[in-house]
């Protein structure tokens, strides 16, 4: 993707200069802006998979131990612990080198091991303590991998790619330059803010587009989206005095709860209505 950028230093934003980092967002070309698209997929692709794939490791270990603790050399025995080595193996790929079509991958894997480690004991006559904690592995390891598929689910038609160290670079300085900004609702109509999953979130609505940065790190995160990719769903009565208004936030497959004050629910709501009137 055409993100070739001059080497200059970017210097940190301050309150004086929150209007060249509005400049410099809304400058950004489509090309880089869907570049910035798929590093915030791809940034979350990778911490998803290594969180889970760490927790995998220890439960494919789990399962390698179940077939190991008191059972004799037959085909049952051998099944459970190429399943559990399965498991391993592909948390271990799935650190190093995450991607969409590993959702897929470690989803069946997990639902073949679930019902395994549920069946597996049953049928070898077992009984006692081992049983209860496999078969409980079994279940953990089932709602695994309906969550994983889930998803692979939203992510199957989307292309997502290793960013390049250019575009890594481009994401990451933006985001600096976003979090340090200091200003307030009365400086500018474009801005916007808003609580997300507990944390602090700033940036610009510009023209089809919405820029917001998390202040606290780490991960650095910054969403980039269209207007058709986002909503804001409410249950609340919203009247004049309301000053919270507390829902759900979309952008495309992503859901984050939030709440907006009444001032920047209503910047969305008009930002919503003038691109749907285009």
């Amino acid at each position: 993707m055409g993100l070739r950028r001059k080497k200059t230093a970017v210097a940190a934003p301050t309150a004086t200069n929150w209007q060249e980092v509005k400049s410099q967002l809304a400058a950004l070309t489509s090309e880089q802006f869907d570049a910035l698209k798929n590093v915030y997929h791809y940034r979350w692709l990778a911490s998803s998979m290594q969180r889970d794939g760490w927790l995998n490791l220890i439960l494919g270990g789990i399962t390698v131990w179940g077939a190991w603790e008191g059972q004799s050399f037959n085909s049952l025995w051998l099944i459970q612990l190429v399943l559990g080595l399965a498991i391993v193996g592909q948390s271990l790929w799935m650190l190093s080198k995450p991607d969409t079509a590993g959702l897929l991958r470690f989803s069946i894997l997990l639902a073949a091991v679930g019902i395994y480690n549920i069946t597996g004991p049953l049928l070898r006559g077992n009984n006692g303590t081992t049983v209860t904690i496999v078969a409980g592995l079994g279940l953990l390891q089932l709602w695994m991998a309906y969550t994983v598929y889930g998803l692979y689910q939203k992510r199957k038609d989307m292309t997502i790619t290793k960013p390049t160290a250019e575009q890594d670079r481009l994401y990451d300085v933006l985001w600096a330059q976003i979090i340090n900004m200091s200003l307030s609702s009365n400086d500018d109509n474009d801005y916007l803010e808003a609580t997300m999953q507990g944390k602090w979130w700033q940036g610009f609505l510009l023209g089809d587009r919405v820029i917001l940065a998390k202040k606290n790190a780490p991960p650095k995160w910054m969403i980039v989206a269209n207007a058709p990719e986002v909503t804001f769903d409410t249950k609340q009565t919203v009247t004049t005095t309301t000053s919270q208004i507390r829902g759900k936030m979309k952008f495309g497959i992503l859901t984050l709860t939030a709440a907006l004050h009444r001032v920047f629910f209503a910047r969305l709501v008009e930002w919503k209505t003038i691109f749907a009137a285009k």
